[in-house]
């Protein structure tokens, strides 16, 4: 896995309050909530999140320094656990037994 932390640097233009990129947080409403039967976790619980995701969209800019690339990813499947032992085969395609 790969942090997404965003590493800040002089000069660069970001949200001094943000660790993390727009984009990067999920919202769940009521109804997903109960379809994951996670129920209101607190504030700053860790949790394990599984996803099959559809590229949705793709951007490639030409910049004067350096071209700039945005991927858009609709989440259509998910799962979310307080600890995961499970494999991702075993989340997406179901244990072997």
């Amino acid at each position: 896995m790969k942090s997404m932390k965003i590493k800040k640097t002089v000069g660069q233009c970001i949200a001094p309050d943000r660790d993390y990129p727009y984009g990067l947080e999920i919202r769940l409403e009521k109804e997903q909530i109960d379809s994951l039967g996670i129920g209101i976790p607190e504030v700053g619980k860790k949790m394990t999140l599984h996803a099959m995701v559809k590229v949705s969209s793709i951007s490639v800019n030409e910049g004067v320094e350096e071209n700039n690339a945005c991927v858009s990813l609709q989440i259509t499947d998910m799962e979310l656990s307080e600890n995961s032992s499970r494999t991702m085969e075993e989340v997406f395609y179901g244990s072997k037994n």
